[in-house]
């Protein structure tokens, strides 16, 4: 009984000094791993500038960054980024894995009024989260959206 009670002992130091990751006896209340597949949801400001700068490459053209829009009806939406010959509005969604603005009630619903609002006034929203950035498959994304929208 005693030889029992050791290894019970021993095996939960041991898993304390391993930070729990093997232990058989863990609850919801200790320490977990954090999920693998969460990627990191903050971008490195280098990134927007990046991201503005292989866009203007990628279309020959301008691309605004904190764009103004429907100053017109007295709002003060902005654009992360828009093409505003083409009305094409960009839009990086930050905060979508830390219950941020984007995601909680009152965020959720001004972007659903900014968005139905630019929706209504000819803008087209391409919408991505920071892990997509700088990814080929965006920048083809846009580009293939401004083909489209540049005769219009």
């Amino acid at each position: 009984m005693n030889n029992k009670f050791n290894k019970v002992i021993e095996g939960l130091i041991n898993d304390i000094n391993n930070g729990f990751r093997k232990n058989p006896y863990q609850t919801n209340h200790e320490p977990k791993d954090k999920p693998k597949d969460k990627p990191k949801d903050k971008p490195k400001k280098n990134d927007y500038a990046l991201f503005q700068k292989t866009l203007e490459s990628y279309l020959g053209c301008k691309v605004d960054s904190e764009v103004l829009f429907a100053k017109e009806l007295k709002r003060k939406f902005r654009f992360d980024f828009a093409l505003q010959d083409s009305k094409i509005a960009i839009e990086i969604e930050g905060g979508i894995f830390t219950n941020g603005r984007h995601t909680r009630g009152k965020g959720f619903m001004n972007d659903m009024l900014k968005y139905n609002l630019a929706t209504r006034l000819g803008w087209v929203i391409l919408r991505y989260t920071p892990q997509q950035l700088n990814k080929t498959s965006t920048f083809e994304e846009i580009c293939s959206t401004w083909n489209m929208r540049k005769d219009i």
